[in-house]
């Protein structure tokens, strides 16, 4: 073995201390050996220089060698540690109870030198194919974490050249990508690299934009579930042709290919409708038409939703609606409407007035705004979350 491995020896006996010593220093001289004579000292070494290899006799004072072992065990980062126990013949109860709390060998009392040595070769090689693990697994870690790294900044890049054609709407895009987020977030069962994906797409959803006009950079690709003029056709084709080619971007390439399918099957570019539509591209058509509602045509936020509302079911899915209603309630972004403020589940209390109708994820409106929560109407949405989640939050009176 190459590196320095530490070695404790938690035993009484002095001559057998000098024993073991002078075999394990002539096969292994790298280790660096403690030696202890009391359990509780022996417990402070192991905290302090953290022992790759413990030898502990059964009775010692303080902690014996399973108490050791066990406590040992209950530590994550010494789960690993070899450990063995010297142990006679006759204890066979307590080797029974010694391998239960994770003890991994024993050595027999009186020693018998070639097996003394057979089982430190075993221990020494399982530690050193721990280390090596622990330096493959290590390795692993950094390469993985470069390569996020470097998608991050790939898919920066893609922004920017974005950017670069789109300067007056790069806010507006950042709006789309916090939004999508943040309702992708709120169904509660889309995989973190599904919303890492919709960020992402939400982003660059203007890429396929790009061999448009200037005159019609601003010009929403369908008005009113209707492509605005035949060059909109081509967006999300030239959308997914343009990212797919990069293969970290595909997924983004996938789910714009779809932003501008409408719920009922009108949409295009490939006339899908209501489940078949994947579920990020529905979050980010409901966030980007939002957005550009708000940011080009300067439509209030209270009219548009309740646009979104009576579409629901025709353009949108009336579930990401719904949340993207709460989410702009939630930052104050609703002007006119009455003081309310967002709860979770456990802090519903009896007496508040729900401001706001209560769905569950699969879209069953179970409790209509304006409802006064008492002890019955608590249970009630309790016990469906449990089998059907509620949708997003709950919004009381303030």
């Amino acid at each position: 073995m190459e590196e320095t491995v530490p070695i404790l020896l938690i035993i009484e006996d002095k001559t057998l201390v000098l024993y073991l010593k002078a075999i394990i220093a002539k096969a292994y001289p790298e280790a660096v050996i403690y030696v202890s004579v009391d359990g509780w000292d022996g417990w402070e070494i192991i905290v302090n220089n953290k022992p790759k290899l413990i030898i502990s006799d059964l009775n010692i004072p303080g902690m014996n060698g399973i108490q050791i072992c066990k406590k040992l065990r209950e530590v994550n980062e010494f789960k690993e540690t070899y450990f063995i126990i010297l142990t006679a013949i006759i204890e066979k109860a307590q080797r029974s109870l010694a391998l239960q709390e994770g003890a991994d060998d024993f050595i027999n009392k009186p020693f018998v030198e070639e097996e003394l040595k057979t089982k430190l070769g075993i221990a020494f090689r399982v530690i050193d194919l721990q280390s090596r693990m622990s330096g493959d697994s290590q390795l692993l870690n950094d390469i993985a974490e470069q390569l996020q790294q470097d998608i991050k900044d790939f898919q920066e890049l893609a922004f920017k050249f974005c950017q670069s054609r789109f300067p007056a709407s790069v806010e507006m895009l950042r709006r789309v990508a916090e939004t999508s987020k943040w309702i992708a977030k709120s169904f509660g069962d889309i995989e973190e690299d599904e919303i890492d994906d919709i960020e992402t797409a939400a982003l660059l959803s203007y890429t396929g934009k790009i061999f448009l006009p200037d005159t019609m950079l601003k010009t929403s690709v369908l008005v009113d579930g209707v492509p605005a003029n035949n060059l909109m056709y081509q967006v999300p084709v030239f959308a997914h042709e343009i990212l797919s080619s990069a293969r970290i971007l595909k997924q983004a390439a996938k789910i714009l290919y779809h932003v501008h399918e409408n719920f009922d099957g009108t949409g295009i570019p490939e006339h899908i409708k209501s489940w078949q539509i994947p579920i990020a591209s529905r979050i980010i058509r409901v966030a980007l038409d939002y957005e550009e509602l708000r940011t080009f045509r300067k439509i209030p936020a209270q009219t548009i939703i309740e646009k979104m509302h009576t579409e629901s079911k025709r353009l949108y899915d009336h579930r990401v609606v719904i949340l993207i209603e709460q989410y702009i309630a939630s930052r104050g972004g609703i002007e006119g409407s009455i003081k309310e403020r967002a709860i979770m589940l456990n802090e519903m209390q009896d007496g508040m007035n729900l401001t706001r109708d209560v769905y569950t994820n699969s879209g069953i409106k179970i409790v209509s705004s304006g409802a006064v929560l008492n002890a019955s109407l608590i249970d009630k949405i309790v016990a469906h979350n449990s089998s059907d989640p509620i949708l997003g939050m709950l919004f009381v009176r303030d």
